[in-house]
């Protein structure tokens, strides 16, 4: 069984690019200075990921989970909307019966600078944080982007949906199925997972492994492992750290946890994050990491 370590999702931002950023907010900065404060925190988080077989760009420059599609022709941002039960807004998009992207490779340079991992929303969470967007747009427009990422190199997609694991909503998997087997045509060559972030992924199951993707992203802080089933050939993308809690982690608080995760016989182990970092300082964030690159070293080694 292969284990790896990755991130979920959006990444908090060092303290020197966020004060960066609000240097350039109060005019005290040029954009070109601004440009070198997020291309040094990308470099921190690539050396942070250093050796690792899955690595994301942490989303740096997103605002949220579907702001940078507001660049495209027919999306229109709209009111600030509260983000579940964090102190964090999304901005809702409004779409026009045409939606139409303009360069692809130059958004998708901008928004996914490096990596072999790739976060995207969900089709269900993208069509829950827009308005007059349906699933099957939503899944067009994200099946364009992610054929364009694995032209590039990213072998792992992880579309997250939230909406859904807080929702429970397991009358939308059919049609969910149907936009993955579109996202799965698309990249057949991509490692595909679905993550359930901020509700109880066991509520869904088994009916959310009916859907053709490769493993299953779990909120270990709403789920109980024990609740979990892990089909053979699948694998399990284990939220294993809090990310909406400071507080560190040791090894023998989640040992249980994942011995359990282990006897499933999932086809890979993926250790994460219960949510995005981003809820986290980014010293805290870097440590968590850490922590799970110790645990993912430690059971390779017994292995």
């Amino acid at each position: 069984m292969d284990v790896w370590v990755a991130l979920h999702g959006m990444y908090p931002r060092g303290e020197a690019l966020i004060q960066a950023t609000r240097d350039f907010d109060r005019y005290r900065i040029s954009y070109e200075a601004l440009l070198q404060a997020y291309d040094e925190d990308y470099q921190a988080l690539q050396a942070l990921q250093e050796g690792a077989y899955l690595v994301s760009d942490g989303l740096l420059n997103w605002q949220d989970l579907v702001r940078p599609f507001a660049e495209l022709t027919g999306a229109q941002p709209q009111a600030l909307t509260r983000y579940f039960e964090t102190n964090t807004f999304y901005r809702q998009l409004r779409f026009t019966p045409v939606v139409t992207w303009g360069d692809i490779a130059a958004w998708a340079e901008r928004y996914f600078r490096f990596g072999t991992l790739a976060f995207l929303p969900s089709p269900y969470t993208f069509v829950a944080m827009a308005e007059n967007l349906k699933m099957e747009d939503a899944t067009a427009l994200l099946a364009e982007v992610a054929a364009h990422l694995v032209e590039r190199g990213f072998h792992t997609l992880a579309f997250m949906d939230p909406f859904l694991a807080y929702r429970a909503d397991a009358q939308a998997l059919p049609g969910l199925k149907r936009a993955f087997e579109t996202l799965r045509e698309r990249t057949p060559q991509a490692r595909l997972l679905l993550t359930l972030p901020f509700g109880n992924a066991a509520a869904l199951m088994p009916a959310v492994w009916d859907l053709p993707v490769d493993g299953i992203g779990v909120d270990l802080t709403l789920t109980d492992i024990r609740e979990v089933q892990v089909p053979q050939g699948r694998g399990l993308m284990l939220g294993i750290v809090d990310t909406t809690n400071s507080l560190l982690e040791t090894r023998e608080v989640m040992q249980e946890a994942l011995d359990h995760a282990r006897s499933l016989g999932p086809a890979f182990l993926v250790l994460s994050g219960s949510a995005d970092f981003f809820y986290l300082p980014r010293a805290v964030a870097d440590a968590k990491y850490r922590i799970l690159r110790e645990m993912a070293e430690a059971l390779r080694a017994a292995a």
